[in-house]
């Protein structure tokens, strides 16, 4: 991923430094990219690439610094997802090779796209570039999640006051939310008192800012539990002046956390004389140093490459024997670079006179470059010159190597300086990755101007000292059509120069090319030489145009763009200023036999030119012959032609081939001012020659050649032919030349017969006197002694004999895909020559060593081969190595228990060495089956169930996990209704109920009524006898006796008793029992009382009674029933009671009573009332 948290510190602290603005481009001119590229790598060795880097070269219109920035943006190509984005800051200058890289890697495997945008630095966009389906693994260890805090003491809030406290917590690959930081100072007492503390933010960062001068202890602690190898102690000084920074970082850019890395900023720069020590978990010494690197610009650094995988303590002084600024603990991601280390063993320089003119002009840097791999590595020594006295940078060159780590590799680099002055050197080295290995400086070479520019040897320098242009309207429509470029060229040299302009016309929107025009000028040193060039646009566009600058050997010399140019069409053509248009209408070609030897030799080519020009036009057709091989130029021809307007003017031209051979045509079409107007190619026309050849008038030639060398001898074998249908005798020829000094050495010469048709092959040996580098000039003559054919062989080195390399035994294994096999060879070579050993492990991978390891990603039957090489001679040998498929990992997340007919979701994560398509089954006991990594199911009953899972990859290796899930019953719904929920002792209630059960289970349903009462099934009734609120309870239970119960509230109220009619006698006479009997009745259950008051002050209960009145009168009887919840009913009558004596003297009447009277005393009074 994109990350440097030790840049964005590092700036953030230098807020005081003071620097030199660049100029701000801003809209008024265009930046893009020149090129870009992007590559994968496997940074980890584990077989799949897992870091992609992205370079690019960006350009401005400028002629000044431009502040740029990048913006690359990862897209997952699958969900178009945003993976991550990185923001990048450069400063660029016309004409300059600026070239960038950055890399990025991948937390999980995946296709990747990227975007890539160019903004200027007023955040207008420029360009952008994207590159899609990038396949990238995650590195190897990429998942260690062990988290670091860094923290630094910086000017965080840009006050320029070095006091704030800055934090950062991140694993390898991520910003971590969340950690807790606490902060103590120690008091004037030396006791630690509580300072502060906080989370860090989704960035991973906490900032403390504006805290006082002194010393802080911290500590961390991330989901509640402490991260014990993470705290420290940091001093944050009284002049808030000093601030330092640790961290650990991919310093290196190989994708690995594994560089602790250490700025002290202080005032307006950063301190090159701190101290650093750290130490690993065993406390021994890993690393110690000052911060004086100077390579990354204009801060001190000290860092420490490549720590090993664990826990380290670090210290970080002032300076040496100083004071203690930081000391703290942190974690190595450790190192998955396999790359070998490379080093200058040795170096040294001289400087010398390049052009008499007794003075030090160049300087010869020789250095010894050294590998740690018994291997030929490729490298690459950049040297970047500077002015002593400024800095500035000046100019560079380079030189790619092959080197050994067995041998001792000298190799030279030099470079001329072009004006007089003291100079610097700086002479790095890298790998054929692009990692940066070692380097060395020259300070302080003073050298002459050599009259050569820009790192070349003894040549002079021209440029464009100023150059403009203007646009105008050639064709007077009111519309600019044709630029007009000017230019004043100059050079280094007191002398006449010839030079040559180009322009290249592009189309703005496409960047495809157009047109072009050139012209030669001669100039001389400090004269002021304006000249110019016009050029006319055929269609309207917006065109760029590149002007570049040849000098007489055809070196580029100097360059400059014009961008964004509208122009409308001329009605000119190619470099036309204004003129008319010429093109070629229409064009044919044959070929033809003009020696009658069957064999066409001669090409005719036929065109149609036309103009725009309603005139006479004057025009020049060049044909120029090339050879179809080797796209040397052979020959040319030309020829005059006067055209008109729309008239049919058909002209022709012919070449004849003086030798046998495949030609290439161009014809162009050039105007009466020789404006280049319209061309066309004809490719691959095969002639004859046509001046005869063997036989007379017949032609020879070798068909085919090769050649072989044995020591000093070499064997040159030919296939000689002829176009005669003959016998043709023939000579060939070999002349020997020395290779160096190109003296001619020997000859020999053989004597052949040949036939038309036949495949002749001859050999001629030749032995050298003496080993050396020799040229071989093969001739083939005729009978008549003329020269029909020749070959060169160049270059060719003959030594003493040498002893092949032999293979005794070559060491293999049989293993599994993904895991490393070992390999080894044994073998001998009687000469003692170094060997070197190359294998082929027949999946497309290779390696050097004798002993080496290998993975094979997939399983299958390979043919390794090994070639031993003492760099003559070589042997092989093969052997089968049978590998092994590994069945896929499988690890399986869900849940242990759920309830019938609830969907459960389960995972299955899977990975395959091999990356195999990985599918995966499940069966989950119940008689269903799934498939997918992600499965939902739902078991429709309950039970204990065993789930198993198969992961299976492409090759049937198959991998099972069984797990068991318990499923519990889930019981049956119920919803009750009750036809009232209250009413009166007595009456009758109507109840329901409804339910469901989700696996179809039969459900019964209970009802209990609170008052000992209990029925069943799904519509009941009840009559509550008795008053009160009953709680009416309602069970449903399922078949697997899952329950679900619901209650109702029943209120019940009492009903007072009912009592018959009181009935009492019409007359009763003193003294005589009367017996009287009533009833009561009560809707419930209650125990009725019957309560009498006979109104004479007697009382009884029960429902009969007897009772004689002592005395006459008339009495009020009541009589009343009460239940036992308080429930009464009452009833009133009067019974007359006669005198005993009167009722005797009135026959019965009572006395002192008359009949009437008697009579009303009988009348009943029954009052009824119930309360």
């Amino acid at each position: 991923m994109f990350s440097n948290k030790m840049v964005a510190w590092a700036i953030l602290a230098a807020f005081l430094l003071s620097s030199v603005p660049t100029v701000t481009a801003g809209g008024d001119y265009d930046e893009w990219f020149w090129s870009i590229t992007g590559d994968t790598t496997d940074e980890d060795g584990d077989g799949y690439n897992d870091t992609a880097t992205i370079g690019y070269d960006p350009d401005t219109t400028c002629e000044c610094d431009v502040d740029i920035y990048v913006y690359i943006t990862v897209y997952d190509t699958d969900t178009g997802d945003v993976v991550d984005s990185g923001s990048f800051e450069y400063t660029i200058n016309n004409g300059e090779g600026d070239w960038f890289e950055e890399d990025w890697t991948p937390d999980y495997n995946g296709t990747f796209d990227f975007n890539i945008t160019l903004y200027d630095d007023e955040g207008y966009l420029e360009d952008y570039a994207d590159w899609y389906d990038v396949e990238l693994w995650a590195m190897t260890g990429s998942t260690d999640e062990t988290i670091n805090v860094d923290n630094a003491v910086t000017n965080d809030d840009e006050d320029t006051l070095m006091n704030d406290f800055d934090f950062w917590a991140h694993t390898k690959n991520d910003d971590i939310e969340g950690v807790n930081i606490t902060v103590w100072k120690k008091n004037l007492l030396g006791q630690w008192d509580f300072y502060d503390n906080g989370t860090t933010d989704d960035a991973g960062e906490l900032n403390l800012n504006n805290v006082t001068s002194g010393d802080y202890m911290w500590a961390a602690s991330f989901g509640g539990e402490d991260l014990t190898n993470e705290g420290g102690y940091a001093v944050v000084d009284q002049t808030y002046t000093t601030g330092h920074i640790g961290v650990i970082d991919d310093w290196d850019g190989v994708g690995d956390y594994d560089d602790f890395v250490v700025l002290i900023p202080e005032g307006n720069g950063s301190r090159d004389d701190g101290y650093v020590e750290i130490y690993d978990e065993d406390e021994n010494l890993a690393d110690n140093g000052t911060t004086d690197d100077e390579s990354f610009g204009d801060y001190n650094f000290f860092v420490s490459y490549d720590l090993e995988q664990g826990n380290y303590t670090h210290y970080i002084y002032k300076e040496q024997d100083g004071d203690l600024l930081q000391n703290g603990s942190f974690y190595s991601y450790g190192s998955t670079d396999n790359n070998t280390d490379e080093w200058f063993a040795e170096w040294d320089y001289s400087t010398e006179d390049t052009n008499e003119d007794d003075q030090d002009d160049t300087i010869n840097i020789y250095f010894d470059p050294e590998t740690e791999c018994d291997c030929e590595v490729d490298v690459e020594v950049y040297v970047d010159v500077y002015e002593n006295d400024t800095g500035d940078w000046i100019d560079y060159t380079y030189g790619e190597y092959t080197i050994n780590g067995t041998a001792d590799d000298w190799f030279k680099l030099n470079w001329t300086a072009t004006e007089n002055g003291s100079y610097d050197f700086q002479v790095s080295l890298w790998d054929e990755d692009d990692n940066y290995e070692d380097e060395f400086e020259i300070d302080n070479v003073y050298l002459t101007n050599g009259g050569g520019g820009g790192g070349g040897q003894g040549d002079e320098d021209e440029w464009f000292y100023d150059w403009d242009y203007s646009t105008e309207d050639t064709n007077e429509d009111d519309e600019d059509d044709t630029i007009i470029i000017g230019y004043d060229p100059d050079t280094t040299c007191d002398c006449y120069v010839n030079i040559t302009v180009y322009v290249d016309v592009y189309d703005n929107e496409t960047g495809d090319w157009v047109d072009y025009t050139s012209a030669e000028h001669t100039i001389y040193d400090e004269e002021g030489d304006w000249f110019e060039q016009d050029w006319t646009a055929t269609d309207n566009g917006s065109y760029d145009f590149w002007v570049d600058m040849y000098d007489e050997d055809w070196n580029q010399e100097d360059d400059f763009w014009i961008y964004n140019v509208s122009l409308t069409s001329g009605s000119g053509g190619g470099n036309g200023t204004g003129d008319d248009d010429e093109w070629f209408y229409d064009w044919d070609y044959d070929t033809y036999d003009t020696n009658e030897d069957d064999e066409d030799d001669t090409i005719n080519i036929g065109y149609d030119p036309d103009t725009t020009c309603d005139c006479d036009v004057n025009i020049t057709v060049y044909v120029d012959v090339y050879d179809n091989e080797t796209g040397n130029w052979v020959d040319g021809i030309d020829a005059e032609h006067t055209i008109y307007d729309e008239e049919g003017d058909w002209f022709e031209q012919d070449w004849t081939a003086s030798e046998n051979g495949t030609y290439d045509f161009n014809v162009s079409l050039y105007d009466e001012d020789y404006n280049l107007e319209d061309w066309f190619w004809i490719y691959d026309i095969y002639l004859s020659s046509d001046d005869g050849g063997g036989g007379g008038n017949e032609e020879e030639w070798f068909d085919s050649w090769d050649y072989e060398t044995d020591g000093l001898s070499i064997n040159i074998s030919y296939d000689p032919d002829t176009t005669c249908d003959c016998d043709v005798d023939i000579t060939v020829y070999v002349d020997v030349y020395d290779n160096e000094t190109g003296d001619w050495v020997d000859y020999t010469y053989v004597e052949h017969t040949i036939y038309d048709g036949y495949t002749d092959w001859f050999t001629q040996n030749w032995i050298a006197d003496e080993e050396g580098t020799y040229d071989f000039n093969i001739t083939l003559y005729d009978e008549d002694w003329n020269m029909e054919d020749w070959f060169e062989i160049t270059g060719v080195e003959l030594t003493e004999a040498n002893a092949a390399p032999v293979i005794d035994a070559l060491n293999v294994a049989d293993g599994d895909e993904g895991a490393e096999v070992s390999l080894s060879v044994d073998a001998h070579d009687d000469d003692d020559d170094n060997l070197t050993y190359s294998w082929d492990f027949g999946d497309g991978e290779t390696a050097s060593g004798e002993n080496v390891k290998h993975t094979w990603a997939d399983d299958g039957d390979y043919t390794v081969t090994v070639t031993v090489s003492d760099g003559e001679e070589e042997d092989s040998e093969s052997a089968t190595v049978s590998v092994t498929n590994v069945a896929p990992t499988l690890s399986v997340d869900g849940a242990s228990s759920g309830q019938e007919a609830q969907a459960r979701t389960f995972e299955a994560d899977t990975s395959d060495v091999e990356a195999d398509t990985v599918s995966v089954t499940w069966d989950f006991g119940d008689g269903e089956t799934g498939s997918g990594d992600e499965v939902t199911h739902t078991w429709a009953d309950d039970g204990t169930y065993t789930v198993t899972v198969t992961a299976s990859d492409e090759d049937g290796g198959e991998t099972t996990e069984t797990f068991n899930i318990s499923i519990s019953n889930r019981a049956p719904t119920l919803q009750v209704s009750a036809s009232a929920t209250s009413g009166d002792e007595g009456d009758s209630f109507a109840f329901s109920a409804v339910t469901s059960d989700v696996t179809d289970d039969t459900v019964s349903v209970t009802w209990d009524f609170g008052d000992g009462g209990s029925a069943t099934g799904l519509a009941v009734t009840h009559t509550f006898t008795d008053d009160g609120t009953f709680v009416v309870e309602i069970t449903a239970t399922d078949e697997d006796g899952g329950t679900t119960v619901e209650k109702l509230y029943i209120d019940i109220d009492n009903v007072a008793p009912s009592l018959t009619n009181l009935q009492l006698p019409p007359a009763v006479k003193q003294g005589e029992e009367v017996t009287v009997t009533i009833e009561a009745t009560d809707p419930g259950d209650d125990e009725v009382t019957i309560t009498w008051d006979l109104g004479d002050g007697t009382t009884y209960e029960g429902g009969t009674i007897t009772h004689s009145y002592d005395k006459p009168g008339t009495y009020t009887v009541t009589v009343c029933a009460t239940d036992d919840d308080g429930g009464e009913d009452c009833q009133q009558a009067t019974i007359p009671i006669e005198l005993l004596q009167q009722a005797e003297d009135d026959g019965g009447l009572l006395p002192g009573f008359g009949l009437l009277s008697a009579l009303a005393m009988l009348g009943l009074l029954a009052i009824f009332r119930r309360r």
